[in-house]
């Protein structure tokens, strides 16, 4: 797995309040009972993770796996040559 990818789940368990140890990168949202309201602050943290705010084209996509996401914000993150490199 990917730093990227770690950031990603670490985020998402952040957003939802889920045990990041249960997650993978084929979990199945619905298998979790994840809503769009998890979703949302899902996005916040993704944002706070990598400093960068997440395009509107994002909610138009559908996502079924915190999988899906990673590769998104890897994709948007190679189009737009951005440095996800942690601040601190």
């Amino acid at each position: 797995m990917s730093t990227l990818e770690q950031r990603v789940l670490e985020a998402f368990a952040k957003g939802t309040v889920k045990d990041v140890n249960d997650l993978t990168l084929e979990t199945d949202f619905q298998s979790i009972g994840v809503d769009s309201t998890d979703l949302l602050c899902m996005i916040f943290e993704l944002e706070d993770e990598f400093d960068f705010e997440i395009p509107q084209d994002f909610e138009n996509k559908t996502f079924e796996t915190i999988g899906d996401v990673a590769k998104a914000v890897r994709e948007h993150i190679e189009e737009n040559n951005i440095d996800i490199t942690p601040k601190g």
